[in-house]
């Protein structure tokens, strides 16, 4: 899948589950958001060395700056003493891969910040929005036709749709980008809803859009079979 369209989709959701508090915690909003954005394309910083010529020149550009990061995940495997498969899709695309890597990231980002004196607790949902960011990521590619043993080295269980990424929007069941325009059409709906009702127990209405959030993903890799 395209570098542009894992934002997207990841984009797309994380709004909506965030859309309910989106005008009482801006802040907060956008640096989740932020960390979401960055989190779509984290896994795909193995793609450096990639063939995959449909993955576009932000994924190449990412990969090589996200280089360091995928060095140190190489070292924390093998200190676990688990194989590491360098190639695309590959342990960088496990639940686990991604957990090591968006660890090292936030923790360098967290270092770097305390460092120069710049700290703050807005960095926590920058980087909650690098983990759910780069599950997502996790869970489009395991819609798409090649797909992904995601929960390696522990099961090698294959999870693949009929999502087609060489041409990047090639799709058996309807138009990729609904995906993304769905869940931001919703979120609009809660965002406009939030100041035009009164009253409203927003708290109810987040966890609303939580599950709604969580209900996409089944709902994307049953639509692609």
């Amino acid at each position: 899948m395209r570098g542009d369209d894992h934002i997207g989709i990841s984009l797309g959701v994380a709004f909506l589950i965030i859309s309910p508090i989106l005008l009482s915690q801006p802040l907060i909003s956008v640096l989740f958001l932020m960390g979401v954005v960055i989190g779509s394309l984290l896994p795909d910083a193995d793609a450096s060395d990639s063939k995959m010529y449909y993955m576009g020149e932000i994924i190449i550009a990412f990969a090589l700056l996200m280089k360091p990061i995928v060095i140190l995940t190489r070292v924390i495997y093998k200190l676990l003493h688990i194989p590491y498969d360098s190639r695309h899709r590959k342990s960088l695309h496990t639940v686990l891969g991604i957990i090591i890597a968006v660890s090292i990231l936030s923790i360098l980002i967290n270092l770097a910040v305390f460092f120069i004196g710049w700290w703050t607790p807005y960095l926590i949902p920058l980087c909650v929005g690098l983990y759910v960011g780069s599950i997502f990521h996790l869970i489009e590619d395991c819609c798409t036709k090649s797909g992904l043993y995601p929960l390696l080295p522990f099961s090698d269980r294959h999870f693949s749709g009929k999502i087609i990424t060489a041409t990047g929007k090639d799709f058996s069941n309807g138009k990729l980008d609904l995906y993304a325009k769905i869940p931001l059409l919703m979120g609009g709906g809660v965002l406009a809803a939030s100041v035009l009702i009164k009253g409203l127990d927003m708290d109810l209405v987040f966890c609303v859009t939580i599950l709604l959030g969580l209900l996409t993903w089944p709902m994307m890799y049953y639509a692609s079979q």
